[in-house]
């Protein structure tokens, strides 16, 4: 190794200045402001609120997928279509040619606020909508009650091996 010598270290005027503040501005758009206010401990206060709504399940989303039936609720009602609130993201919409079944007297008893059940025809349309069916959700209420009692009807009727047997002889 080599002798360098005594180290000396020379005060520079950074050294003695205080250090420059970030530029909270640029970071997070406010203007200047400091990105959260109220700090403790280094941690941002509202951090652990924010973690609490994500966490919350009654804010979660639903993902939804083509063949998805779930009740919703009229929020409008247009000439032509129907905005229904389903819990997700945004608002689905019922349009005319999917609710043909119902009769007049049915679609003008439907009103905002009523819970109807719906069929996901589109998961996100152009507009960024679901697009949804009443007709669809009947036909799938109905094909699920008939398979509930074709199910319950044939496990009734089921005979042992023996009684089987025995009328054949």
């Amino acid at each position: 190794m080599e002798d360098r010598g005594p180290q000396v270290q020379e005060d520079s005027p950074a050294q003695d200045q205080p250090r420059a503040q970030p530029d909270h501005a640029a970071a997070n758009g406010s203007g200047g402001a400091p990105a959260v206010a109220g700090a403790v401990d280094g941690a941002p206060a509202e951090q652990s609120l924010m973690q609490q709504l994500l966490d919350d399940p009654s804010h979660d989303y639903r993902s939804l997928k083509y063949g998805d039936v779930l009740d919703g609720t009229i929020m409008q009602r247009d000439r032509d279509e129907f905005l229904i609130d389903i819990g997700s993201k945004s608002e689905g919409i019922i349009p005319s040619k999917e609710y043909s079944t119902l009769t007049p007297d049915e679609v003008a008893q439907l009103k905002v606020g009523d819970q109807v059940l719906v069929f996901v025809v589109q998961p996100e349309n152009q507009d960024g909508h679901t697009v949804l069916s009443i007709d669809k959700a009947r036909q799938e209420k109905s094909w699920r009650v008939l398979q509930e009692k074709y199910d319950k009807n044939r496990s009734s009727r089921r005979r042992s091996p023996t009684t089987t047997r025995a009328a054949c002889w």
